[in-house]
């Protein structure tokens, strides 16, 4: 099963996996992960390890064959100094290190200079200096050069000086045009990790077009989140697939404003109000689902007491949308009991206050319940913030059939399954890569 399953991602993608790689003893990897993750500024402890935990199968192989891995990651995005200082990978290491160790017996070093601004040998040096009592170095994140998000084949160079071999094993960020995702694997030997393989795998065993044909009963699209302009080519995408999308969290109120619906002070998009009304216009083939009632606060205190659902006609000025109602939750209950597929990415509310959450906890703590029950249904949930929602409300991967790291990218491979970081992974230059994406 696992080689057939090896050969059809090889034939569908034309990438290799790191087992072809023939990694020899104290050879350099460079390990592309996503160690985007979330922690708490006060104490720099990590509140979710799903990212992290999702490369340990490589990293341990890649130890077991005796190599040195330096991992390279971004950590948010910083654009002011400020911002700097606190998507240090400095704040978080010694706490990564610490879970390597508990997970694999391996601690980690960590370098804070900064590739593309410090000099590269003086870097290779500290490697050097580091690999002699680690297996794992962790670069800083990769962010805090301009030629990282600039796609700098200057900046690509330098990292492929560092090791002989690339791997990536970071599907969430398959979709950006980066340096270390689409110009580095160009310029070595290049291979998806484990964790990218799952993820293809799992997808592809789905949500191809031949399975989604085979779905007897209705497939469901919930897709949360804030903007509608990040997400209106997906919207796009989905409505052609789906039988029902429900959209929800901060991006429904553009279209219930689009639609002359009131939502008091709530965030929306005001540019993007066209673009919802011809949206739910053009729709003619899956049915759209909206909140009818939501979860109103004005949000001057932390702490908010207990929050009653409010039919939307009964909104005033001074109130915004934080979640969505009972009622919803029970239109989306109806739904979810006659679903062969549920596809979700989002929160459907303000997730991170626990008077918020209960929308998000009670779909999840009903597909894991009540859905799973049925045995022909298949649940999938995409998205860091998603799956940050589930991990506070105490949902674990195994609850679903696939946990995708992915946020933007799952929702890209929905809309289109070649991402750009893919597409670098097979065997061209970087001038051909700019050619195949120009």
């Amino acid at each position: 099963m696992k080689d057939r399953a090896i050969k059809s991602i090889e034939e569908i993608y034309n990438i290799r996996h790191f087992s072809e790689a023939n990694i020899q003893f104290g050879q350099r990897v460079l390990l592309r992960v996503d160690f985007n993750v979330p922690f708490f500024i006060e104490s720099s402890e990590i509140s979710d390890f799903t990212r992290i935990d999702a490369v340990m199968q490589t990293v341990k192989t890649l130890i077991e064959l005796g190599a040195k891995i330096i991992l390279i990651s971004h950590l948010g995005d910083p654009k002011t100094l400020s911002n700097r200082k606190n998507l240090s990978f400095s704040r978080i290491a010694t706490h990564l290190s610490l879970h390597f160790y508990k997970q694999l017996g391996e601690e980690m070093g960590f370098i804070e200079d900064v590739v593309g601004e410090s000099d590269s040998h003086s870097i290779n040096s500290k490697i050097s200096t580091l690999f002699q009592k680690y297996n794992i170095v962790l670069l800083e994140n990769l962010r805090f050069c301009s030629g990282e998000k600039s796609n700098d084949i200057a900046f690509a160079n330098t990292l492929s000086n560092f090791a002989s071999v690339y791997i990536n094993d970071a599907f969430s960020c398959m979709h950006r045009k980066h340096a270390s995702i689409v110009l580095l694997p160009t310029l070595l030997p290049s291979y998806a990790g484990s964790a990218l393989w799952e993820e293809l795998t799992s997808l592809e065993l789905l949500l191809n077009s031949e399975t989604m044909m085979e779905y007897t009963k209705s497939k469901i699209a919930i897709v949360g989140g804030k903007k509608v302009s990040t997400k209106i080519s997906v919207l796009s995408a989905l409505s052609n697939k789906f039988d029902y999308l429900i959209i929800a969290g901060a991006m429904a109120n553009t279209f219930l404003r689009a639609m002359n619906i009131p939502i008091g002070d709530s965030f929306f998009e005001e540019e993007m109000l066209m673009v919802a009304k011809n949206f739910m216009i053009d729709n003619k083939k899956t049915k759209i689902i909206l909140p009818s009632d939501v979860v109103l606060s004005d949000f001057k205190v932390v702490d908010i007491t207990q929050n009653s659902s409010l039919d939307l006609c009964n909104i005033v000025q001074g109130k915004k949308i934080y979640d969505i109602g009972k009622k919803t939750l029970d239109i989306i209950f109806n739904l979810l009991k006659n679903a062969s597929l549920v596809v979700w990415n989002g929160p459907v509310g303000y997730y991170e206050h626990p008077s918020f959450n209960e929308g998000t906890k009670a779909i999840a703590n009903y597909i894991v319940n009540s859905v799973h029950m049925q045995q022909d249904t298949k649940s999938i949930i995409g998205g860091g913030d998603t799956i940050a929602a589930l991990s506070v409300a105490g949902f674990r991967k195994g609850n679903f059939t696939h946990v995708s790291c992915g946020g933007g990218a799952f929702l890209e491979w929905l809309t289109n399954k070649n991402l750009c970081g893919i597409t670098a992974l097979r065997d061209i230059s970087w001038e051909n890569f700019l050619n195949i994406c120009s």
